[in-house]
């Protein structure tokens, strides 16, 4: 894990608290999603498996220390993008679109594949009760995953 985390030059600490969080603690590598097919330690969805030369079904099977590979395989999708902090690496993982308005809290999530509402409907912790989701509620899902999750002391490896 460091070795990839290194090689991707991305903070191993981030990268387990993403992982942590996409598989609800356990880091179990078939863990799915019923509703999207995402799959896997950083919840992979079935249309970018494809992209990575696999499939969801295939994840699944796999341990968790070879699907890193795949983890490795779908960061590099970016090649020099740069993962600064939690929120970059947990952004392009969830919704990579939204990179590019990280600064603006009251962007909306959606795409011209997913609407807002169906976004927040699959997401609802994100979502925080309304028919959407904007970066000011991504922002606060992230700083209370670190402050619930990471010792004081710790938590300036996150910003």
């Amino acid at each position: 894990m460091e070795k990839i985390a290194a090689e991707l030059d991305i903070n191993p600490n981030r990268l387990m608290a993403l992982m942590a969080s996409e598989t609800g603690g356990t880091f179990n590598p078939a863990i799915a999603n019923k509703s999207t097919g995402a799959t896997g330690l950083i919840q992979i969805m079935p249309s970018t498996a494809t992209k990575l030369g696999t499939t969801v079904s295939a994840l699944r099977s796999m341990s968790a220390v070879q699907q890193l590979d795949y983890v490795k395989k779908y960061y590099q999708l970016s090649p020099g993008k740069k993962f600064r902090s939690l929120k970059d690496l947990y952004l392009y993982t969830f919704f990579p679109i939204a990179m590019n308005h990280s600064s603006n809290p009251n962007y909306v999530f959606q795409s011209s594949t997913i609407s807002a509402a169906k976004l927040a409907g699959l997401h609802r912790k994100l979502a925080r009760g309304k028919s959407y989701i904007t970066m000011g509620d991504f922002n606060y899902y992230i700083s209370g995953m670190v402050n619930q999750n990471v010792p004081v002391e710790f938590r300036n490896q996150f910003a």
